[in-house]
């Protein structure tokens, strides 16, 4: 197992920070979009939070991709949860 190998938190922060910039979004913007809160939105990006099953769809909705491809990339970074 890598050292540097991010937790689940922060590879789920990390792929939610690039697509919502990808696509030009503020925070407000993904919330709103999503129906949760600018808050929560931020702690998932600090790797503070992980959303459960329904917050991760309506984020990816939100962002128009599936919540297979989000959670492929967040396996590529993070292939093993932490126990």
């Amino acid at each position: 197992e890598k050292e540097n190998q991010p937790s689940m938190e922060e590879a789920f922060g990390d792929v939610l920070r690039t697509y919502r910039k990808s696509y030009g979004l503020t925070q407000s913007n993904l919330a709103k979009a999503s129906g949760l809160s600018k808050n929560f939105i931020s702690f998932c990006e600090r790797g503070q939070q992980l959303p459960n099953v329904n917050s991760l769809f309506l984020i990816s909705y939100a962002l128009r991709i599936s919540p297979a491809q989000f959670i492929e990339e967040v396996h590529k970074k993070a292939p093993r949860p932490n126990r």
